[in-house]
């Protein structure tokens, strides 16, 4: 049976990281604390992400938690998403490997990746999955500061696909702890361009 592990905890400071924060759902005051998603079998959460722009992916926060007796890697990757929370499309970033340290209610994390992946679109998917049972993602009753996600989450195991949508804890909505940072896109280079250049260089074929 799935359901809410309730723990009380103490975030961590995130890092200064590269890049432009276009989506986040930092540490708020007031209720609901932040809790453990807690599964009795390997799971794969979704939460959806509705940036402020677009851009290549710089580095991602993450908050997980992991009661298993040594360390977890926990796969984080992006998905392309829809405005109406329709089923994850393509594949956009990750998977990333984040090590989850043992016994560790809720703890953060922060990755800077290096394969500059592009994020075309401002909806996406983000995704937790872990390969055990006691480890996962972190619910957070919250809205986000930056960016917004729908009372929805997305869920995957053995036994198939369904939906929470604030069923495993009514006290808020069902969002997922992250944030995500991007290099803004770059506009593309106009057309002329290359005749630009070849009258800078003093190109006598072009007039």
């Amino acid at each position: 049976m799935r359901k809410l592990l309730l723990l009380s905890f103490l975030f961590a400071s995130p890092a200064w990281a590269a890049g432009v924060l276009v989506y986040d759902n930092p540490a708020q005051s007031g209720a609901p604390s932040a809790v453990p998603y807690f599964s009795d079998v390997p799971l794969q959460v979704f939460d959806d992400a509705h940036t402020i722009g677009t851009g290549v992916l710089k580095g991602f926060d993450v908050w997980l938690w992991n009661h298993e007796g040594g360390p977890v890697g926990m796969s984080i990757a992006i998905y392309a998403g829809d405005a109406a929370d329709g089923m994850p499309g393509a594949l956009l970033a990750g998977p990333y490997t984040v090590t989850a340290i043992s016994q560790t209610a809720i703890k953060f994390y922060h990755l800077d990746v290096s394969d500059a992946p592009l994020l075309d679109t401002t909806d996406l998917w983000f995704s937790v999955t872990s390969p055990v049972a006691n480890a996962a993602a972190v619910w957070y009753g919250h809205d986000p500061t930056i960016g917004t996600s729908h009372n929805l989450l997305r869920i995957h195991d053995a036994t198939g696909d369904w939906v929470d949508a604030g069923s495993s804890d009514p006290s808020g909505p069902a969002n997922l702890r992250f944030a995500i940072y991007v290099d803004p896109a770059v506009q593309a280079e106009p057309k002329t361009w290359g005749k630009i250049k070849a009258l800078y260089r003093g190109d006598p074929s072009i007039q």
